[in-house]
């Protein structure tokens, strides 16, 4: 059964003991798992949720991610939801610099509220 299957049928718990199986170090470039994982801790799906730990899949997602920056984007709208202007401005630049450019009105925003949700 894959990712989306198991997403699709509602089925956290399983999908969640699917991600933690993987090794991104075996697997290679397995960002996505990686930023399925931070998914299910950031909104307590199979899990408890845990931002800490969200924040800390999506910079391996990013690590990992070889050049458009998705992973980036989505810990910049986290930081940015939680009121951590900055560094939401931070990561949604290094989403830029890797090639994603979805992320410039954001920044536009950013740098001229730096209040409000993203």
């Amino acid at each position: 059964m894959t990712l989306q299957e198991l997403l699709r049928k509602g089925n956290f718990d399983l999908m969640f003991d699917y991600i933690v199986m993987f090794d991104p170090k075996q697997e290679g470039s397995f960002y996505r798992a990686q930023v399925a994982l931070a998914f299910c801790y950031e909104y307590g799906l199979g899990t408890d949720v845990d931002l800490g730990k969200a924040r800390e899949m999506f910079k391996r997602a990013g690590q990992s991610d070889k050049g458009h920056g998705r992973p980036e984007e989505h810990l910049a709208m986290l930081e940015a939801n939680e009121g951590n202007y900055r560094e939401g401005l931070h990561w949604f630049k290094e989403a830029e610099r890797k090639g994603n450019r979805t992320v410039k009105t954001y920044i536009w925003y950013l740098e001229r509220n730096r209040r409000g949700y993203v």
